[in-house]
Formats: C-alpha cells, structure tokens, sequence
C-alpha cells in the first residue's frame, strides 16, 4: 500500500506538456504544423514516460515484485494516456491526460479505494482540477473564436503566435479564480506582503531567463545559430543528434522553462534535421530533452528550496545533485531514442 501510494507521486515530467507552449512555439520556429511535431515528440518521449515509473522504484523502500509489475503497468499507462489525449485534444494538455491515466491505474490497484479517491477530492487539488478543466474549454473555444473573426496575433518578421491558444490565460485566470476563492491561504497576509513574498521567491529564476534570452537574441543577431546549425551539419547525424538534445536540455536546465531553450535552439535544430532530412525528428529532440530537463533544472530547485518548510543546510547540495542525476538519465534517453529513430530510418 506504501508503494501504491508512493509511485504516482514520484516527479512526473511528461507534465510539462501539460501546458505545452513551447509545443507550439517549437512548431512554429521548425515550420511544422503542431499534430505532426506533437507526434513527433510522443515517439522521442515515449521510452522516458515508459521508464520513469521503474525509475522510481529507486525511493520505495522494500520494492518488491508485486511493485515492479505496477511500475511497468504504471509506464504504459503514463505513455498510453500522454498519446490519447495529445491525439484527442492536443499536446498542450497531454501530460494531463498521462498523470490521470496513473492516478486511474493507482486507484484501481489500491488495497483501499476509498483513501485514495479521499486524497484526490482533497480541495487543494481543486486548482489543479480548475485548470485542466479551463486549458480543455479553451482548447475548444478557440476553434468556434476564430471561425466568429476573433483571433488575435502577436508577430513578428519571423515569428507568429495564436494569443489565444496560450495556456497562460487559462493560468491566469485559474490563479485570479484561486485568490478570491481561498482566501484563507492568504490569511494574516497582505496583498503587500503576497507580493513580497513572490518577488523573493522568484526573482532568481526570473532574472536567469531574461539574461538567457538576451544572449539569445544576441546569438541570432550575429549569426551564431545559422554557424552552430552548419557545423552540426558537418558533425554527423549521430553526433548532431547528441548535441542538438545536449543543447535543448542545457537551455532549459539554466531556466526552467523549455520555451526560452526554444526560442534559442529551436532553429538550429530544425535546420540541423533539414539537412538530414530529418527535421521532425531533429525538432523533437530538442524539445523533449527541454522538456525533461526543466524539471530537473536549477530554477525549480530553487523553487522547491524556497517551499520546504524545514530546510537543512545539506538540502541544496542534496537537491542539485538529484537533479543532475535526473537531468543525465532523461538526456541519455532522449539520445538513445533519437539513435534508434536515425538506425530506422537510415
């Protein structure tokens, strides 16, 4: 019942397509249309969302064979899940739709039903029902908005993106939905104070993306991406697909975030995986080793230093070597994955 309990829990990143915006983002800067990179990325990912469950087996104490059943059961659900949602609703909520897949496994396998279903109608977890629910309405708001005329864009010379298909705003407005109804979270604290609170928590992390990105921006100003993708050319398609996944993943370890890896690695994959006539491929890998990565990167750690309510002063050197050990393991899989991709269709 320990294990049973423990394993969903275990850190999910497949989650991070949940929101997926770098999804969208990647497919624009690649030149693909959305389904075929989410597909894309379903195949790289895959051997990482089927592996992830045993991985965890690592933290349960006592593991035994009974346990190692439910870890297989519990890879091929979170990998089943992620793929029928993607292809149901889209890449945005895919995670989602995987960690639901788990928890529904999780339930049915339980020795006590009733804890578990308890545990899940817990009204912290209201938030996060809240949102899937707004991510899905507005999943299928869009389409009926656009085809009314009301689809704004923000573009650029190179770069165009659909306002509305943002899973940020149904963050938003979940976040507003969350203030005015549990305000017992917030109490003995003023709006002052929530505002301090959240500065401190997370202007590190802020600060590193912005520098990221403008060194970005410097880097596609000066032609260092249009170099890099032409000497990945060069490299080899095993090699290139190394170093395109070592890239992504880097960029969203700094971060946090597999958009800003994205918006810096993005076109030099795509034009690495054009050469090889690999582009899906090639666009894939990079986000999927961001992907992984970002939940193991140095922004979340901090994040997750910050909320420990008991912290040690081994904690931080603890956290960051567990996620570099994460952080390599998932990069080794993307690798692999991306070198079985090549061997078949070589």
């Amino acid at each position: 019942e320990h294990t049973l309990a423990t394993l969903p829990t275990c850190p999910n990143d497949q989650d991070h397509l949940s929101l997926s915006v770098s999804a969208l983002l990647g497919a624009e800067l690649a030149g693909l249309p959305v389904p075929e990179l989410a597909a894309e990325i379903l195949i790289t990912s895959g051997p990482v969302a089927a592996i992830l469950p045993l991985a965890c087996l690592a933290f349960v104490p006592g593991a035994n064979l009974r346990t190692l059943v439910f870890a297989a059961a519990a890879g091929a659900a979170l990998l089943a899940g992620t793929a029928a949602t993607s292809h149901a609703i889209g890449v945005e909520i895919a995670g989602v739709g995987g960690g639901l897949a788990v928890l529904l496994l999780a339930t049915l396998a339980a020795p006590n039903r009733g804890t578990v279903w308890r545990a899940m109608a817990a009204p912290q977890l209201l938030p996060l029902a809240l949102l899937i629910l707004g991510v899905i309405t507005q999943k299928l708001l869009v389409p009926v908005l656009a085809d009314a005329g009301f689809a704004p864009v923000a573009a650029t010379g190179r770069v165009s993106y659909a306002i509305l298909t943002s899973p940020g705003i149904a963050l938003f407005l979940v976040s507003l939905a969350g203030l005015a109804l549990w305000p017992r979270a917030t109490r003995g604290m003023s709006g002052s104070h929530l505002g301090r609170e959240v500065i401190a928590r997370s202007w590190r992390s802020l600060l590193t993306i912005v520098v990221f990105l403008s060194t970005a921006r410097l880097l596609v100003e000066t032609g260092g991406i249009v170099a890099l993708a032409a000497l990945l050319a060069q490299a080899g398609v095993h090699v290139a697909v190394a170093i395109v996944s070592a890239l992504g993943g880097v960029g969203a370890y700094v971060t946090g975030s597999a958009i800003p890896s994205a918006a810096l690695f993005m076109p030099s994959a795509a034009a690495t995986g054009q050469s090889f006539g690999l582009l899906p491929l090639f666009a894939a890998l990079q986000h999927s080793a961001a992907g992984h990565t970002a939940m193991a990167s140095l922004p979340i750690i901090s994040i997750l230093l910050a909320a420990l309510p008991d912290r040690t002063q081994g904690d931080e050197r603890e956290a960051l070597r567990r996620g570099l050990q994460l952080a390599a393991v998932w990069m080794a899989l993307v690798i692999a994955s991306g070198w079985v991709q090549v061997a078949i269709a070589g």
